[in-house]
């Protein structure tokens, strides 16, 4: 398996402390992720406001039930509300793509051999699941 020192492998222990050698500032760290984070690559649609609008895309590099980690040209600021809209693709147990989104804070960012990431630690919704919500309660 390729190490990347921006995308958490999904077999770390949990709440121990993990020492990486990096080059980074981050030598020795305490995982603090509650749920298991999975490496996964699907390209996403971002946008935060502060002053204005922005938008922006990236790519996913692991996600889980509490948030995920986006690589990116251009991160937001830490502490900002961000939404996030990216499609699982279909697979054996589910015939088609699944629309997702996640609204959540950034709650850090990084710049590591030229790229740039942020994690979003926020909640999942499933965008159809949503739509037929909406729909019903309209009715």
């Amino acid at each position: 398996m390729d190490y990347h020192p921006l995308v958490a492998p999904a077999w770390r222990p949990y709440g121990r402390p993990v020492a990486k050698n990096t080059g980074t500032n981050v030598e020795h760290s305490i995982e603090r992720r509650t749920s298991r984070r999975f490496q996964i690559v699907l390209p996403v649609l971002f946008r935060w406001a502060d002053s204005v609008e922005h938008y922006d895309v990236g790519h996913c590099g692991n996600i889980g039930q509490g948030g995920m980690f986006i690589l990116a040209a251009k991160c937001p600021p830490a502490g900002v509300e961000v939404a996030v809209e990216f499609a699982l693709p279909a697979f054996d147990l589910v015939p088609h793509p699944v629309k997702l989104r996640c609204i959540g804070r950034v709650s850090r960012f990084e710049t590591c051999y030229q790229l740039n990431g942020f994690a979003v630690a926020g909640q999942f919704v499933n965008e159809m699941l949503a739509d037929q919500s909406t729909s019903v309660a309209a009715s």
